[in-house]
């Protein structure tokens, strides 16, 4: 009897790693975005279009994990060219306001797991599309920020108004701006199923992109 309880054991035990070994999934506990579409018609004078150069796209990447930096640079790449527009990769997004349009990658906390049956890696932070290129409201915004899973709406939100605020007091039309936000937005590979949770991050970031550009 205890050589069948055994062997019973082995193979549930089997099961279940084989099982955990074949996951694949993507979850975030908290996510969410604030948009506005703030393409203005106006005949008042004084009022001027930004940004200098909207064929090209500022991408800023705030993001410490090599793996992840190298499959960012390579999933937004494929989307900006895919709209006919050219990205242009920078380390301080200041230095190109309202030059052309702006994407700013912001994920100051990540965690990960290597187990022998699986992978797991994840970030928390935001995805920041300004049209008119507004690196200024970011900035002021984000620097020393703590973000949490309670505050990141709030930021999203306050990124959107500040922007608009701002880029109404300066005349600029080409309102548009988009915030995507994460908090342990997580990836669980299994050995088997080959995924690379570093590049599947970096394509669910792609996707939010695509949808803006889209948009505007």
């Amino acid at each position: 009897m205890r050589g069948r309880a055994l062997i019973v054991l082995i193979v549930v035990a089997a099961v279940i790693g084989l099982g955990i070994a074949s996951e694949f999934s993507v979850l975030s506990e908290v996510s969410g975005e604030s948009h506005f579409d703030g393409s203005l018609i106006l005949n008042d004078t004084g009022w001027r279009s930004a940004p200098e150069n909207p064929n090209v796209v500022y991408v800023a990447l705030l993001v410490s994990e090599p793996q992840l930096l190298e499959a960012l640079k390579s999933s937004l790449s494929t989307v900006i060219r895919s709209h006919n527009l050219t990205p242009e990769f920078v380390d301080e997004p200041m230095n190109y306001d309202l030059k052309g349009r702006l994407v700013v990658v912001f994920l100051p906390h990540s965690f990960s797991k290597n187990r022998i049956l699986y992978r797991e890696y994840g970030v928390s932070g935001i995805l920041y599309y300004s049209y008119a290129g507004d690196a200024e409201t970011f900035t002021l915004l984000t620097n020393g920020k703590t973000l949490s899973g309670e505050n990141l709406e709030k930021l999203a939100i306050k990124l959107r108004v500040s922007s608009i605020e701002r880029l109404n007091e300066e005349r600029i039309l080409n309102q548009t701006v988009s915030v995507t936000y994460w908090w342990k937005l997580r990836v669980k590979a299994g050995i088997l199923t080959d995924r690379d949770p570093y590049k599947t991050i970096a394509e669910q970031i792609a996707l939010e992109l695509d949808s803006f550009l889209r948009s505007h």
